[in-house]
C-alpha cells in the first residue's frame, strides 16, 4: 500500500489540473501513479518531469538502446521496482529483452557505470567514470549525469512514498531469480 496515494486527477486544484494535462499531452504520457502522487505539489510535479525531456535528450545522444540501458542499470542500481519496470518496458518496446541481452563492451560500460552510479550514490570509480566520458562531450556528458541523477531521485522519490506499481507495469516486473 502506498503511503502517499496517487491524487485524483478529478480532485486537483485547477492549477496544478493544467500542467498535469499539459504534460500528458506534449509528453504523450499518462498519469501513472508516480505523477499523480506527485501533484500533491505542483512544484514537486514540474522538478521530477524535467526527467522525461532529459531522456529525450539522451536518446538523442546515446540511442534508445543505450538510453534505455542506461536508465534500467541506474534503476537496478538504486532498488525502485517502478523505474526497472518502466525502463526494461521501454527495452521491450524497442525490440530488446533485458532478460537475455548481450552487450557489446560498450553497453556492458554504460550499464556498470549507470549501476555503480545509483548503487554508491554517485561515487563512481575513475576507470568506470573516464571509460563513459572518453566516449561523450563535455556538454553530452553532463545531460548523461543529470538524466541519472533524476533517475536516481525518482526512485528515492518512489521507494520512500511506496508508490505502487501501475498496473501496466506489471508484465514488466523482473523475474525473481533464485541463487
Amino acid at each position: 500500500m502506498a503511503r502517499i496515494s496517487p491524487a485524483d486527477i478529478r480532485a486537483m486544484s485547477p492549477s496544478v489540473k493544467v500542467v498535469v494535462e499539459r504534460h500528458t499531452r506534449e509528453a504523450h504520457q499518462h498519469v501513472t501513479n508516480m505523477k499523480a502522487t506527485l501533484s500533491h505539489s505542483l512544484s514537486a510535479f514540474e522538478a521530477y518531469m524535467h526527467l522525461y525531456p532529459l531522456y529525450d535528450e539522451v536518446r538523442k545522444i546515446l540511442g534508445n538502446k543505450n538510453a534505455a540501458l542506461l536508465g534500467w542499470s541506474v534503476a537496478k542500481g538504486g532498488n525502485c521496482e517502478l523505474c526497472i519496470a518502466q525502463f526494461r518496458k521501454d527495452l521491450f518496446d524497442i525490440g530488446y529483452n533485458p532478460d537475455n541481452l548481450f552487450l557489446a563492451e560498450n553497453e556492458k560500460d554504460l550499464t556498470d557505470f549507470g549501476f555503480a552510479l545509483s548503487r554508491h550514490k554517485g561515487r563512481v570509480a575513475d576507470h568506470l567514470y573516464r571509460t563513459i566520458a572518453s566516449r561523450q562531450t563535455t556538454s553530452a556528458m553532463v545531460l548523461i549525469l543529470a538524466f541519472a541523477g533524476q533517475v536516481v531521485a525518482a526512485g528515492i522519490f518512489n521507494c520512500l512514498a511506496e508508490t505502487e506499481l501501475d498496473d501496466y507495469l506489471y508484465e514488466y516486473k523482473e523475474p525473481l531469480r533464485f541463487v
